[in-house]
C-alpha cells in the first residue's frame, strides 16, 4: 500500500509494459489479495519489507523517492514460488526475472552485476530473517527453497550479462571487420600490432562522381546519403564477389585492392571485371534515378601492407 501513497510524478512513471506505476501497483495487491486471501485477516507486517531492503543496500536515493513496482512484478513470482515450489512458479519466477533485466538501460543507470547479485544477497538474507519468525514451518526446507530461488536468481544474473558482454564483443568485431580485412583484424586483436608484409604486386581501383560539388548542392543531406549508401553497398557486394578488399571511402570515392592481403595471381583480372560491373551497376541506377558520370581508375603497384594501432594514429 505504501508504493500508492507516494507522490504524483512516481505514480504516473511509464513502465516497461506500458502501465503507470499506480496500475502496476495495483494490479499486483489484486493479485496478493486473490492469491492469498486470508492476510486481510491478519495484522500488518511489522515492518516494510522494500524499505528495509533498500535500506540495507544502501541505495543513493531514498526509499519515498523511487517507485519499486518494476521489483514488486517480480516479487510476487517470487513468492508463489516460495509458496507453490512447483515447475511452473518456479519457472514463471524465472521468466519475470529475465524479462525484468532485459528491461534496464544499463548505459544510462549504472547498473553492474556485482550490483545486482549484492542486493540479491540482501534480499535472501532479509527473507532468511523472516521465516524463522513464522511458526509452524520446516524451517530448513523454507530456507532450502530460498538458497535455490536465490542461486537461480544469480545464474539469470549471470545470463543476462553474459548475453551483454558476447553481443559487445560481436559488435566490436563487426565494426573492427569494416575498416580492416579479417586475417589483419585477428592478428591485431592477438598481437596488438600488424606486422608489415612486403606485397610483390597488387591493383588499386578508384571511383569518383563527376561533378559531385555540384550535385551535392541540388540535394537535402539525407537524399545525398542515400544515392551514396545505394552505390557503395552495389560496390561492395561486386567486392565481394570478386575478393576485393575495400580500402575507404571519402566523399563520393571508393577505394578498393586485389591481391591484399591474400596474394593472388588473378588480381589485375578480377580488378577490371569488378569495375566493369560497377560501371554496370551505376548505367542501371542512372537509368532508374540517379543522374550522374561515374569516373572509374585503376593502378597497378607494388606495396607494403601494415597498420597502426593505439591513440590517434
Amino acid at each position: 500500500m505504501e508504493e500508492l501513497s507516494k507522490p504524483e510524478p512516481l505514480q504516473i512513471q511509464i513502465g516497461y509494459d506500458g502501465k503507470t506505476s499506480r496500475e502496476a501497483n495495483r494490479d499486483i495487491l489484486s493479485r496478493l489479495s486473490t492469491e492469498f486471501p486470508k492476510n486481510e485477516q491478519t495484522e500488518g507486517p511489522p515492518f516494510n519489507l522494500i524499505r528495509e531492503w533498500a535500506k540495507r543496500n544502501r541505495f543513493f536515493f531514498h526509499y519515498d523517492e523511487y517507485n519499486f513496482d518494476r521489483y514488486n512484478r517480480l516479487y510476487i513470482e517470487r513468492l508463489l514460488a516460495l509458496r507453490n515450489n512447483t515447475l511452473e512458479t518456479n519457472s514463471r519466477f524465472k521468466e519475470a526475472t529475465l524479462n525484468n533485466f532485459r528491461q534496464f538501460d544499463y548505459n544510462r543507470t549504472g547498473f553492474s552485476i556485482s550490483f545486482l547479485i549484492r542486493v540479491e544477497n540482501n534480499m535472501r538474507e532479509l527473507m532468511r530473517e523472516i521465516i524463522f519468525t513464522i511458526p509452524n514451518i520446516d524451517y530448513n526446507e523454507a530456507w532450502q527453497i530460498i538458497f535455490e530461488q536465490s542461486k537461480d536468481y544469480q545464474e539469470n544474473v549471470n545470463e543476462i550479462f553474459e548475453k551483454r558482454l558476447q553481443d559487445a564483443r560481436d559488435e566490436s568485431d563487426r565494426l573492427l571487420h569494416n575498416i580492416l580485412p579479417v586475417s589483419i583484424a585477428a592478428e591485431l586483436k592477438k598481437n596488438n600490432r600488424v606486422s608489415p608484409v612486403y606485397i610483390n604486386s597488387a591493383t588499386v581501383l578508384f571511383t569518383d562522381f563527376k561533378g559531385f560539388t555540384q550535385i551535392s548542392e541540388s540535394m537535402s543531406p539525407e537524399e545525398l546519403i542515400s544515392n551514396l549508401d545505394e552505390c557503395f553497398s552495389l560496390f561492395d557486394q561486386i567486392c565481394a564477389d570478386h575478393g576485393l578488399e575495400k580500402i575507404k571511402t571519402i566523399g563520393d570515392s571508393f577505394m578498393c585492392v586485389g591481391g591484399v592481403p591474400e596474394v593472388n595471381r588473378t588480381h589485375v583480372f578480377d580488378v577490371a571485371l569488378a569495375a566493369l560491373k560497377m560501371c554496370d551497376a551505376i548505367q542501371k541506377l542512372k537509368k532508374e534515378k540517379i543522374k550522374r558520370n561515374f569516373l572509374l581508375g585503376c593502378s597497378d603497384w607494388i606495396s607494403y601492407r601494415s597498420s597502426c594501432s593505439g591513440g590517434n594514429r
